[in-house]
């Protein structure tokens, strides 16, 4: 029997299959992130998917579960037996924003979300493949390193969202966190983001996805790279950028990977913050702007 509910989209799960369908608008981290709460929130029920199919609306019902992530199924007991209290703890103390959930670390039980990440977001041998190739072309080593994920694009509307007053972080509020790591590196999908980070000396600014290609048009990023492409066909995504969008989702996923294993991680106020941080199992050597002049 299919069961429909709504979490900040149109949901469904198969009693008989135990499969969570997830349709929902919005970027690929934010879905993360909201997905991560809604499966807190089904266990709260009683429900334990063992199965999930995304459809995301904006990237042409791509399904994360075929290249990205995977379910580990001798996780699903431990979560179906974890401390019910924590998680109800962790679920009603947070809600799905800008930042992913919650308004700060302190209201983020790292125990209840790193056992989310071991059941159900698992890299696959894909992601870890991508992974191993970046690493190797781009000589990225991991150890005494910092890794710098930035953005502005749509971002910069979003960040008056909870304080009318806040603005936007700049490149110097970055500067003034960074440790004197022997490799720095930045990872941005907004063009203007990387001539910024360019003009400053040691560091790496990670040419992943072929700029000459990406960033043609510096007003086109204005929106967010996934809205400005919601209606792009796939065959069209694959002339234009010389990738599938499957290729751009897994490279995703693998500078995810990469950031995580970092000595230092500092993150724009946004869902892929976050979700390093929770992959990392930790927010040790983290800076994670909420806006110009706080922290998460």
């Amino acid at each position: 029997m299919i069961e429909n509910f709504d979490y900040w989209g149109n949901h469904a799960f198969d009693t008989d299959t135990k499969t969570l369908i997830w349709r929902r608008h919005c970027g690929i981290f934010s879905n993360v992130m909201v997905l991560m709460h809604c499966l807190m929130d089904l266990r709260l029920k009683n429900i334990i998917p063992q199965k999930i199919k995304t459809e995301l609306t904006e990237y042409n019902n791509f399904n994360l579960y075929e290249g990205v992530f995977e379910i580990n199924e001798r996780k699903l007991e431990e979560w179906k037996n974890f401390n019910i209290h924590q998680i109800r703890n962790m679920r009603h103390n947070t809600s799905p924003n800008l930042y992913g959930f919650g308004m700060s670390q302190n209201q983020i039980d790292l125990q209840v979300t790193s056992l989310l990440i071991d059941t159900y977001f698992n890299f696959t041998n894909e992601v870890k493949n991508k992974t191993f190739q970046f690493k190797d072309k781009f000589k990225i080593n991991s150890e005494d390193s910092a890794f710098i994920w930035w953005r502005k694009t749509d971002k910069i509307h979003e960040i008056t969202w909870f304080k009318p007053t806040s603005k936007y972080p700049e490149i110097n509020n970055v500067l003034k966190f960074l440790k004197p790591y022997k490799n720095v590196y930045m990872q941005t999908d907004d063009p203007n983001v990387f001539s910024e980070f360019s003009k400053v000396k040691n560091i790496n600014c990670l040419d992943v996805f072929n700029r000459n290609k990406f960033f043609v048009d510096r007003d086109v990023f204005k929106n967010g790279f996934h809205i400005d492409h919601k209606d792009t066909s796939d065959e069209m995504f694959r002339n234009k950028y010389g990738m599938t969008r499957k290729d751009y989702i897994v490279g995703l996923a693998s500078l995810v990977d990469i950031a995580s294993k970092s000595s230092q991680f500092i993150g724009y106020p946004g869902n892929i913050s976050l979700f390093v941080s929770l992959v990392r199992k930790n927010f040790n050597n983290v800076v994670m702007f909420k806006d110009h002049e706080e922290l998460f």
